[in-house]
């Protein structure tokens, strides 16, 4: 007897999770006005029949045109005004030229050097979120602080794309180790060609 009422149990609520959800028949409803005259986004585009509006005619300058000298971004960090470092991290320093010119408000990113199972090293990976950041002063000097020990390489981001820089004189990758409580300083990169507008 108890199998019997199990089993209608059991009937009872497989029909009910499968019956159909009742779908409504009536017309929608139009929304009460409110006194305030509602225009459908996008207004349709008459002329060619599109749904979408014509673009408006955008004016050649949408920004004013800037008075006097352009005011140039400061670093993060202040080169000349390093902490000392922590027995846990370091600092890295160092000038970025251009043919003996300063590389002035270029983006800096430091990037990680991973290594696979093996211990080779692989790839030098950067994030514009999590990564060291700093920008060079009017003297293209750069600084980043407390970073972690490890293998960096350094970044020039140049908003649309980025490059892992080399060295300026061998043309090979331009590796560096940072250690803890020291500051790791690069000198002077001069390079024939970057990437800088």
């Amino acid at each position: 007897m108890k199998q019997i009422a199990l089993f209608l149990t059991l009937i009872i609520f497989l029909s009910a999770c499968s019956s159909p959800t009742p779908v409504a028949t009536s017309a929608p409803q139009e929304p009460q006005s409110t006194g305030t005259s509602q225009a459908a986004y996008p207004p349709p585009d008459l002329e060619s029949g599109s749904a979408y509006p014509a673009p408006t005619a955008v004016p050649q300058s949408a920004y004013p045109e800037p008075q006097g000298e352009a005011p140039t971004a400061q670093p993060l960090v202040s080169p000349t005004a390093l902490p000392e470092p922590k027995s846990d991290s370091g600092h890295v320093t160092g000038t970025l030229l251009q043919n003996g010119e300063p590389a002035r408000n270029a983006i800096l990113y430091l990037a990680e050097v991973i290594e696979d199972d093996q211990g080779q090293e692989r790839v030098a990976s950067y994030d514009r979120v999590n990564s060291p950041k700093s920008v060079t002063d009017s003297q293209g000097t750069f600084a980043f602080t407390d970073i972690p020990p490890g293998k960096y390489g350094l970044v020039l981001d140049v908003v649309v794309s980025s490059y892992l820089l080399l060295d300026p004189e061998t043309g090979e990758q331009f590796l560096f180790t940072v250690k803890g409580g020291e500051v790791t300083a690069l000198g002077e990169m001069d390079h024939e060609d970057l990437p800088i507008p």
